[in-house]
């Protein structure tokens, strides 16, 4: 869905006059798009049409709305240009000029060969014209002429702190913010709750506090809660806003007390409401800001935030104007309250402070997709192909960055999420860093199996990524599980990337890696939010998988009968730099917070902590890992 203005622009719902404006509705599935105008003013109007996708032209060249009417067009197929369609061969060029590979291969070692149709379905949603011979022999003169100009950036290192480089290994917790409890939180774990996390981290030897990305979700819609899969990136989601500090600064809302008693229901559930939680925040927030009025520190982020700022403040207002400013004041809101908690860190003592998570990608029907789509290939899902655990490959419902179009923008898009990632953190997660190498493209209606790895630009990426890691002296952790291309973890390590290694991947049918194989520069931890926790993992596992644990333990001479223990003290003795470990180990949960696969019959990204994140320090089980950590010479001497 895309909405017009009566020039053929993205509409402004913010401008007063709305009388002409348009709308695109597509169907990528069988490349189809319609485009209804709506005249409510009394006065017909000339408008201008959006131009048609390669091949294609609308049924009307010129079009009067007249007044108080709705007007449709289809866009059709060009029949003229229909016999001089590029010829396989001109396609297959064209699809190598623009990084799209002709073949991959499955983890079982099955060779799948690209289908032209599916190169051509990748070449349009870059936007490359194909649609005659003569469009693409350009297209492909155009690549090629940005090939040989192109410029190789000057290679960068990450920042990283100098205690690090002399060899110190060092802990953290890590969990997911909303999953995480105190006892006067409001039914969701907030910002309040992230300064006591790092605190506790702190009480118990760690060196840093890990939390899930906290990307803008979607606040018209609380039942899409997965924050791998977010409205925009760029901005934190204001469900974390820590209402008693809000009430401390604003006073009381109005129904304060009914508001209070509510919060403290949801505050006992198991579970987040996320609907419940975000339905009483908005009210009291709103009603604070309507009586806010204004300051100077308001207007100073307001005009730092530029464009991108008041673009999220349009999407977020596209249904009532009212809430155009009153969404740049959540974010100057919690942007301050990550700053405090940022601050408690480095007063705890957290010398890695803060460790954010940076996701992949964001939701078609979201802010960031709709401030800028000609940068996304918005008819592509990045996915995986087939692997023994999804026979027929992955699609994640997640548009790609069209590299063409980034490189077009100087890759500013790309700098610009980093550094909204790295605010307020000493250290970034980037979630599936393979992304930057190479991502697995699918057709949208498509399955994997129909999919194609295309490359991306990855020497400007890293240079990008060490330079925005420099400027916010910002430590930076790629994600890197999975089916890595040959040489990258080299190259990564080469730009000061930390690798991130979890014990349940480190092994083989016959033994776990012992811990001497994993490298220095690597974060190394047990598991992750897509698979059971140590309790939950143990109560399921075979007694061949758990012998085959209790092996490794012991040859790795860690072994005290505590299995939880020494499988932490196991990853303890690795030489990686830090080491991550779970919330959930500690408090003994056992449903993990993902199942990957599934969606609504599940409580996905919903699962709370049994406990209060400032009783995790008095746990018997905390207690008892940590000391099994620090008897590896693990920890802030370490």
């Amino acid at each position: 869905i895309q909405w017009l203005s009566a020039q053929g622009e993205v509409l402004d719902w913010i401008k007063p006059s709305l009388g002409v404006f348009g709308l695109i509705l597509s169907c990528p599935e069988v490349n189809e798009r319609l485009l209804i105008w709506f005249n409510r003013s009394h006065n017909s109007a000339s408008v201008t049409l959006p131009t048609a996708q390669p091949g294609y032209r609308w049924e009307l060249e010129q079009l009067i709305c007249e007044a108080r009417s709705v007007t449709s067009l289809f866009e059709i197929f060009d029949e003229q240009k229909k016999s001089s369609r590029p010829d396989d061969s001109l396609i297959n060029d064209l699809a190598s000029a623009a990084g799209i590979q002709s073949e991959w291969w499955e983890v079982s070692g099955a060779y799948h060969s690209v289908g032209i149709e599916t190169k051509r379905a990748l070449l349009a949603a870059m936007a490359l014209p194909i649609a005659t011979q003569a469009e693409a022999v350009e297209s492909l003169e155009l690549l090629r002429s940005a090939e040989h100009s192109a410029q190789v950036p000057i290679a960068g290192r990450c920042y990283q702190p100098e205690f690090l480089g002399q060899g110190k290994r060092v802990t953290g917790l890590t969990s997911h913010l909303y999953a995480l409890r105190h006892e006067s939180d409001g039914g969701v774990g907030d910002l309040e709750t992230l300064a006591r996390f790092c605190e506790t981290s702190s009480k118990l030897g760690g060196s840093l506090a890990g939390i899930n990305p906290l990307h803008h979700m979607f606040t018209d819609d609380r039942s899409r809660v997965s924050p791998y899969q977010p409205s925009d990136r760029r901005f934190i989601d204001p469900i974390y806003i820590d209402l008693a500090d809000i009430k401390k600064r604003f006073g009381p809302a109005k129904q304060q007390k009914k508001y209070d008693r509510d919060l403290a229901h949801l505050r006992e559930a198991s579970h987040v409401d996320y609907d419940a939680v975000w339905r009483i925040k908005d009210d009291v927030l709103f009603s604070l800001f309507e009586k806010f009025g204004t300051s100077r520190d308001l207007e100073t982020f307001i005009t730092d935030g530029g464009t991108a700022l008041q673009d999220y403040a349009r999407f977020e207002a596209r249904t009532n104007p009212r809430r155009y400013k009153y969404a740049q004041w959540l974010q100057w809101i919690a942007d301050g309250q990550l700053a405090a908690a940022a601050r408690r860190a480095n007063s705890a003592g957290l010398e890695l402070g803060i460790y954010r998570d940076l996701a992949l990608g964001c939701a078609y029907e979201g802010g960031e997709v709709w401030a800028r789509p000609e940068l996304f290939a918005i008819s592509i899902s990045m996915g995986a192909p087939p692997d023994p655990f999804a026979r027929d490959g992955q699609v994640w419902n997640l548009p790609p960055f069209n590299p063409l179009a980034l490189a077009r923008a100087g890759y500013e898009p790309f700098a610009e999420i980093l550094r909204a990632n790295m605010r307020h953190a000493k250290v970034l997660r980037i979630d599936h860093i393979l992304g930057l190498s190479r991502q697995f493209w699918v057709p949208r209606g498509g399955s994997g199996a129909d999919g194609a790895y295309v490359k991306m630009p990855l020497e400007k990426l890293l240079a990008i990524t060490a330079s925005e890691s420099v400027r916010a002296k910002c430590m930076v952790i790629g994600e890197d599980l999975g089916t890595v291309p040959d040489g990258l973890r080299d190259c990564l390590s080469q730009t000061n990337i930390l690798s991130y290694r979890a014990l349940w991947f480190e092994q083989d049918e016959v033994r776990f890696h012992p811990p001497q194989s994993y490298p220095q520069r690597a974060a190394v931890c047990l598991s992750s939010h897509d698979l059971a926790p140590f309790k939950g993992w143990r109560e399921s596992a075979s007694h061949t998988d758990i012998s085959k644990l209790e092996r490794a333990i012991e040859e790795a001479g860690v072994n005290t009968g505590n299995l939880l223990a020494d499988a932490h003290a196991f990853a303890a003795k690795t030489p990686c730099a830090i080491m991550l470990v779970q919330a959930d180990d500690l408090s003994e949960e056992t449903e993990p917070l993902n199942v990957p696969g599934t969606d609504k019959e599940r409580s996905n990204w919903r699962r709370r902590l049994s406990v209060n994140v400032e009783t995790l320090p008095d746990l018997t089980t905390s207690k008892t890992v940590m000391a099994a950590i620090q008897s590896t010479g693990r920890g802030k001497n370490g």
